[in-house]
């Protein structure tokens, strides 16, 4: 089942209320929402996104979303999140936070680096560099301070969102 595209570009749109979509079967969601930059409410708590595999541009230009619980969105499935949170930084701090509180014990750790760069880059562009302190793990504090040494706070300029 695909789902992509559903709500895309409807700028009217403020809130919607998903809590009895059934995504049980669902495997593409791109650019689901892309483009609703008023929609500010957003339930996808009820998703299940267990094999949904691209959510490319899904929340692009959803400039004004808060409160985005993306806590199910963590699922081995998923491959392409290219541009998930255009114009939308918080939404990538939040996604990458979500999956850095996830047990990544036996992920492998190309993957696992992914996942701690994206994490540190957005919260340094999201101005929230406090969140880095609550790190847990000896292993992981070791790789973001190894992060930190060989990076440059000028380097957050070159990054576009």
């Amino acid at each position: 089942v695909v789902m992509d595209r559903m709500f895309r570009f409807c700028y009217s749109l403020t809130s919607l209320n998903l809590t009895n979509f059934n995504t049980q079967r669902v495997v593409w969601m791109e650019e689901m929402f892309m483009g609703c930059s008023t929609l500010t409410g957003l339930n996808l708590s009820a998703f299940d996104v267990s094999r949904v595999s691209n959510m490319a541009n899904m929340f692009s230009g959803c400039t004004n979303i808060t409160g985005l619980n993306l806590s199910n969105f963590v699922t081995a499935s998923l491959t392409n999140i290219t541009e998930m949170f255009k114009k939308y930084p918080n939404g990538y701090y939040e996604y990458f936070r979500e999956i850095f509180d996830q047990n990544l014990h036996g992920v492998k750790l190309k993957k696992r680096l992914y996942i701690y760069k994206h994490y540190i880059l957005f919260s340094v562009l999201t101005h929230k560099k406090k969140a880095i302190r609550n790190v847990k793990g000896v292993l992981n504090k070791i790789i973001i301070a190894i992060f930190f040494l060989f990076t440059s706070p000028f380097e957050e300029k070159r990054f576009k969102i």
